[in-house]
């Protein structure tokens, strides 16, 4: 069985900071110049879950849709 192993993209920062971003300064973490750690297509997993408006945030049925072809797009790449 494969699994997708990222490292948090920003375990250097304290834990409690990002709280800080999101909650008071209405900010998310940059993603991008991780790719080595997050690929793109997780990167664009995780910006649409963290949408400012929970109305455009993806449904659960949908993070899973998406989860299970970045999976399958990494099993694609080990075979190549």
């Amino acid at each position: 069985m494969h699994s997708l192993q990222v490292c948090p993209p920003h375990s250097h920062i304290h834990c409690l900071l990002p709280f800080d971003f999101v909650g008071k300064r209405d900010t998310r973490p940059s993603l991008e110049g991780n790719d080595e750690l997050c690929p793109p297509s997780l990167q664009k997993i995780i910006s649409a879950c963290w949408a400012q408006d929970p109305h455009q945030r993806p449904t659960t049925d949908e993070v899973l849709n998406s989860l299970t072809l970045v999976l399958f797009e990494g099993e694609g790449r080990e075979g190549a």
